[in-house]
């Protein structure tokens, strides 16, 4: 496996790591964008749910601040997947309890169970793969407009604000 690109286009790219920079990352999927973050943030943290993948990404960046959260159910490898399914790994910042997080980056399963989740903490949060219409499998996605403020969005990526 290679890992030694960001998949964004520039301008996608530039507006996330300029999000993270020096700040503290709790991230939910991990890929390339893990490698390029841990460059420009404090720290990050990243839990994972595939083990395959896992075990391949951890040769190339290191089990430090990593942690693989396997379905709660079976998953078809296809949707986003439910919370049910993958609850303990949407509440990873919850049961894990890192630290101090300033920045959450969505870009793996079950995201609006994750947005939910980041939503507690008030900060700064970035999904990936955000798209107006929305993807027919990411249509729930939508919904985190309902709890969370849009801050600015750049081509798939959106950020919505702090606070509450």
């Amino acid at each position: 496996m290679k890992f030694e690109a960001m998949p964004y286009p520039e301008a996608e790219r530039d507006f996330l790591l300029d999000a993270c920079s020096g700040k503290n990352v709790f991230e939910w999927g991990t890929g390339a964008g893990t490698l390029k973050i841990r460059d420009v943030a404090l720290n990050v943290w990243s839990v994972e749910h595939d083990s395959a993948w896992y075990s391949e990404f951890v040769k190339v960046a290191g089990p430090e601040n990593m942690k693989l959260i396997e379905p709660n159910e079976a998953h078809d490898g296809i949707s986003d997947g439910s919370f049910s399914q993958f609850r303990s790994y949407a509440c990873a910042p919850i049961t894990w309890n890192p630290g101090k997080i300033d920045v959450f980056y969505i870009d793996g399963r079950a995201r609006l169970s994750c947005a939910m989740v980041a939503s507690l903490y008030g900060k700064t949060t970035i999904v990936h793969d955000w798209e107006i219409p929305p993807h027919p499998t990411r249509k729930e996605y939508l919904n985190m407009t309902k709890f969370l403020s849009v801050e600015s969005i750049c081509g798939k990526l959106i950020k919505f604000k702090p606070g509450w």
